[in-house]
């Protein structure tokens, strides 16, 4: 009776090896069917290919902004020469302007002097009184 209560318990293990390694073949076998599942592949590449499609869209308009913000910068370069020209003449023409009416001040004071006097003393007080 010991021999077959040992052949039985042996014969029971045997048996539940058996299912866990036909369990695990299984496992295994639908571990890599899901891998190289059709559907999740085309799924990826659906996914990749709409995540290209966005990325070079968004680098078509990065490029359009910068080619854009190029002009502008440009434009600007262009304005602030010309301000900067514009400037410089405007400048000189003050100088020039301040130099001769300093002069013309000079000969009219010198040849009127009672007359400029006067002029003079009234544009200060019309400066005082607004």
């Amino acid at each position: 009776m010991s021999d077959t209560s040992d052949t039985d318990s042996y014969a029971g293990s045997a048996a539940s090896v058996a299912a866990e390694e036909n369990t695990a073949e299984r496992q295994i076998t639908e571990k890599i069917n899901s891998a190289f599942d059709p559907m999740r592949f085309d799924k990826s590449i659906a996914l990749e290919a709409r995540h290209s499609g966005l990325l070079n869209a968004e680098r078509i308009d990065l490029q359009t902004l910068v080619t854009e913000i190029s002009g502008i910068q440009k434009e600007y370069t262009a304005l602030q020469q010309n301000y900067e020209e514009t400037v410089q003449l405007t400048t000189q023409n003050l100088d020039w302007l301040d130099a001769h009416i300093s002069d013309l001040n000079d000969k009219v004071r010198r040849k009127y002097p009672i007359e400029h006097a006067l002029a003079e003393e009234s544009v200060l007080n019309n400066l005082n009184t607004k």
